[in-house]
């Protein structure tokens, strides 16, 4: 196991443990998928590490209907991703890489 990884293994262990993930409602540890709908699912914070953006982004993506999550926690609004979303923010990252506005990315 890489040092990153063995670094997110422990650093996913102590948030899953802290009240405040109970607090928050939320149904899964970061870092970890769910089948839902019969569809894999990766939590906001997963997506967001595994397509190299920052946590915001994909909620600005979704809200401007770039990147919408697959799905949405009714009582939370916690957003879930499918994996094969990650080449569309990838390209969205890319393109964002050379300041290519999100209005011209939608056409």
């Amino acid at each position: 196991m890489s040092i990153a990884n063995r670094a997110l293994h422990v650093a996913t262990a102590k948030f899953a443990k802290s009240p405040a993930h109970r607090r928050a409602g939320l149904t899964l540890p970061l870092g970890t998928t769910s089948t839902t709908l019969g569809m894999t699912l990766m939590p906001i914070g997963r997506f967001a590490t595994a397509s190299r953006l920052s946590i915001k982004a994909p909620r600005i993506y979704d809200q401007s209907g770039l990147l919408p999550a697959a799905y949405v926690a009714s009582e939370s609004g916690y957003r879930y991703y499918r994996p094969e979303q990650l080449k569309w923010a990838n390209t969205i990252r890319t393109l964002r890489g050379i300041d290519l506005p999100l209005t011209e990315i939608a056409d």
